[in-house]
């Protein structure tokens, strides 16, 4: 296997994975509560509201879970 290839194997099934994993986890519990609110929803607009809802669910549960499945499927290939 060349350099190239093992870099783009680590770098894209791996790195990427665990740094989106990374930067959401911060994105919902480090980053102001108020100051992420401020930033989502407009105000007058409803529909925003429910759409920072949907977003904070998803960030907090929906993509770890994706990120853990697909992480544990490329520990699997390696086994393999």
């Amino acid at each position: 296997m060349s350099a190239l290839k093992v870099m783009d194997y680590f770098f894209i099934n791996w790195l990427l994975p665990i740094s989106a994993f990374v930067i959401s986890q911060v994105a919902i519990y480090k980053l102001d509560e108020k100051k992420l609110h401020a930033e989502f929803v407009r105000e007058g607009s409803p529909a925003s509201e429910t759409i920072y809802g949907h977003w904070k669910i998803l960030v907090r549960w929906v993509i770890p879970c994706i990120l853990f499945v697909s992480l544990f499927l490329q520990f699997l290939d390696l086994l393999v």
